[in-house]
């Protein structure tokens, strides 16, 4: 049943059609069992309407379920849109979940943009000089530089 729902949602966004689009953002809205399966609305959206597309599927980075929050991170950083940096970005400052930042930072890469790299650069460059006694009070980067 996932495998039918997977093809639906691909179909709909191979054929160009926008007129799928509602349809994929209604899905959106009412979740499904499968995670595999929003996943595959988030790109369909971002394929076929991807400016009307970008704050729906950045909407989903604060999802309460994890796994779904990982999902459009992953979905933004793949459509490499240069609108998705900002968003994966401030998600990224605002979360603390340490695995849900990473997926943040491979997503990021994924953009391969300029910002992103630099962004990323800049972010390792902090972490291999980390100061413990300079910055107790950042446990995220204490925990990361392990």
């Amino acid at each position: 049943m996932v495998y039918a729902e997977i093809t639906k949602t691909r179909r709909n966004a191979y054929t160009g059609n926008p007129q799928g689009v509602p349809l994929l953002r209604l899905k959106t809205r009412i979740g499904d069992q499968a995670p595999q399966v929003i996943s595959e609305c988030f790109s369909a959206l971002l394929q076929l309407a991807p400016a009307d597309s970008l704050a729906i599927v950045a909407g989903f980075l604060f999802d309460p379920k994890e796994q779904i929050c990982e999902l459009a991170a992953l979905t933004l950083g793949e459509s490499r849109l240069e609108e998705a940096f900002d968003l994966l970005r401030n998600c990224w400052e605002q979360t603390r979940n340490v695995e849900l930042r990473r997926t943040l930072l491979l997503a990021i890469g994924m953009l391969r943009q300029d910002k992103a790299i630099d962004f990323l650069i800049s972010y390792y460059v902090r972490i291999i000089t980390y100061d413990k006694s300079r910055d107790e009070n950042d446990e995220v980067c204490r925990k990361e530089s392990v």
